[in-house]
């Protein structure tokens, strides 16, 4: 987790323009770490991102426009960080930005597309997913999903997956996640999953990947990664300065398994149930913190509503 030394100072260059037309052009490289760090007034983890041509587009809800000239020209293009310590990796920049020419991929060849990792089962409102050809459809009951789909939910809505391992996952509103990946061997039970929530909470319950191989289930957030050891566990998601909030759940039949939570600064071995963790920044340890009841229900009652239930 710890970024290596890398100097972007001359490769780089951000040009910033407002609503109104305002412009600036600075530069975006800290010069110290293996990591972009866009400007403090940018809401990075609430941004949409775009690919033209080589370079990458961000723009966030106030109108405010970042183009990063060749970011994806690189072969190894930096994570995107902002100063209070979110951090977006560049394989989930990628993701969110799409390819070059959406669509292309599935109209060239439209029975070449890798099998489905799983499926929706519950379904609130309306959630849409980007396809990693760049096309966008809506989801519905039964709908599959694959590696590399980017899945958006709306104000009240919310949605339920079950994967091939049998984990299930729970996405609550207003939140954004993709699928990085999820490769299952049922004959041998050998397997590894990514899944990264960039905003929003959400419900996982683990299935055989993690029983088979407790180090290789992860969830990611800007702020922490969270390796799933076994059984049920909700968090929250969201931009630096905001508590990422991560709760070890009991399975119904009572059954708890454990979560390490970690960032740049260190880890901490969740085993106790109900035990809320969180963090503020990638460069702040993961910390027990106080959760009432009500304030439990308030951030994750409405995405506990549609976990599926246990294949």
């Amino acid at each position: 987790m710890t970024a290596s030394n890398r100097d972007f100072s001359g490769e780089f260059q951000a040009f910033i323009s407002g609503p109104e037309g305002a412009a600036a052009t600075r530069s975006v490289g800290e010069g110290d770490e293996e990591r972009l760090v866009i400007p403090d007034n940018f809401a990075l983890t609430l941004a949409t991102f775009t690919r033209q041509g080589h370079d990458l587009l961000l723009e966030d809800a106030n109108g405010l426009h970042i183009l990063i000239q060749e970011y994806f020209a690189l072969p190894d293009p930096p994570d995107l960080a902002s100063p209070g310590g979110a951090v977006l990796p560049a394989d989930l920049v990628r993701a969110l930005a799409g390819p070059l020419a959406p669509g292309q991929y599935a109209q060239v060849a439209p029975d070449t597309q890798a099998a489905p990792i799983g499926k929706v089962v519950t379904l609130e409102g309306s959630v849409t997913v980007t396809r990693a050809d760049g096309t966008l459809a809506v989801l519905n009951l039964d709908t599959p999903v694959y590696q590399g789909d980017v899945l958006v939910t709306d104000s009240g809505s919310a949605i339920g997956l079950v994967f091939n391992d049998d984990s299930t996952f729970a996405l609550g509103e207003n939140a954004r996640m993709v699928l990085d990946e999820l490769i299952y061997d049922p004959d041998s039970g050998e397997g590894s999953s990514l899944f990264s929530v960039v905003e929003g909470t959400f419900v996982l319950v683990s299935g055989a990947i993690a029983a088979s191989n407790p180090d290789d289930m992860l969830v990611r957030t800007p702020v922490a990664t969270i390796g799933i050891r076994g059984t049920k566990c909700a968090g929250q998601a969201g931009a630096e300065g905001q508590n990422n909030t991560i709760v070890l759940l009991p399975d119904e039949d009572g059954t708890l398994g454990s979560i390490i939570v970690f960032t740049d600064a260190g880890s901490l071995v969740v085993t106790e149930a109900n035990l809320p963790v969180a963090t503020s920044s990638i460069s702040l340890p993961p910390q027990p913190v106080g959760l009432t009841e009500a304030q439990f229900q308030d951030i994750f009652g409405f995405v506990l509503k549609v976990v599926p239930p246990s294949p």
